[in-house]
């Protein structure tokens, strides 16, 4: 028998989950740590002189398609041949696309060329890529 609780969840899934209401911003007081300098220091080396093997982040059900709809928004932008410079979210992502973990797989897939925004948003989000 399903629950009250589990019926609210189904009308989630149905329908989409509602925007989470912020009511103040991250601070150092409301739970962000602050490193100090020497634990900045050692972060930032820990993460530069990092040897082990990358792995890839899979979101779960559709927190996919939210987390990359920016990225979604700027390919239809430029299947239209429209520039999507004012998708600033897509821009970042396109200029650090080397950082990203997937980065070397993303070369490998067909057609891929760096300066090709299309082609890289392309085979990044679509299943003929990355998916």
């Amino acid at each position: 028998m399903l629950t009250k609780n589990d019926l609210k969840q189904i009308k989630f899934f149905k329908n989409g989950f509602p925007y989470l209401r912020l009511y103040a911003p991250a601070t150092a007081e409301r739970g962000i740590k602050l490193l100090s300098e020497k634990e900045q220091v050692a972060a930032i080396d820990l993460f530069e002189n990092f040897d082990g093997k990358v792995c890839k982040f899979v979101p779960a059900s559709g927190a996919a398609t939210r987390m990359f709809n920016d990225l979604y928004d700027a390919l239809t932008q430029l299947e239209k041949g429209e520039i999507p410079d004012k998708n600033l979210s897509a821009v970042k992502f396109l200029d650090n696309i080397k950082r990203y973990a997937f980065y070397e797989d993303l070369c490998k897939t067909d057609g891929f060329d760096i300066n090709d925004r299309y082609t890289t948003l392309r085979n990044t989000l679509l299943p003929s890529g990355l998916n």
